[in-house]
């Protein structure tokens, strides 16, 4: 082989974010912050010079409201700001939490989301479905341009799946003092 040689690169891309949430009777609001490329690595693994990725900045508020002890709303809003690119998602989606069952799926869901940039026209609509069960969510997602977009898309959108774990909480649940009282 007379090419030229393969160099090995690697860096370090650091994210990071947190959540807030709390419970108010049948109002579950939450609000999170996330940071991404902390580290500003590179842009290009090649030679060339890209420059930095930026740091990315997301903000998302949402939570749950009961309406019934089965069925609850799911509001969310998403707000972006990668370099000059600014996201804004907003939307809600209905479910309805299941009795047992074997499989344990606690609840399904569905609903919409809208997506523009600030200060532009609305770009995409979203509808969504899925399921909670144990620890996991998954959703399936179809993406519709409804901007001039969708002539270069040929009035086409995309489909999106996306499965999320979620962890186990770390607050404690019942606190008890030992007492030697009898």
């Amino acid at each position: 082989y007379t090419g030229p040689t393969i160099e090995k690169k690697s860096y370090v891309d650091l994210n990071a974010g947190a959540v807030w949430g709390r419970k108010f009777g049948k109002f579950e609001p939450e609000a999170g912050f996330a940071l991404y490329h902390i580290t500003a690595p590179k842009e290009s693994l090649i030679d060339n010079d890209n420059g930095r990725l930026p740091m990315r900045q997301v903000f998302h508020f949402g939570g749950k409201i009961h309406f019934t002890p089965k069925i609850f709303l799911l509001p969310n809003i998403l707000i972006m700001n990668h370099k000059k690119a600014k996201d804004f998602l907003e939307g809600a989606n209905l479910a309805y939490r299941l009795p047992k069952n074997p499989v344990k799926i606690q609840y399904l869901y569905g609903g919409l989301l809208f997506r523009n940039g600030i200060k532009r026209n609305n770009d995409a609509a979203i509808a969504i479905i899925g399921a909670q069960f144990r620890r996991m969510n998954i959703g399936f997602a179809y993406d519709v341009n409804i901007s001039d977009l969708k002539v270069a898309t040929n009035n086409k959108g995309g489909f999106e799946i996306s499965l999320i774990y979620i962890g186990p909480s770390t607050l404690l649940q019942n606190i008890s003092v030992p007492c030697d009282r009898d």
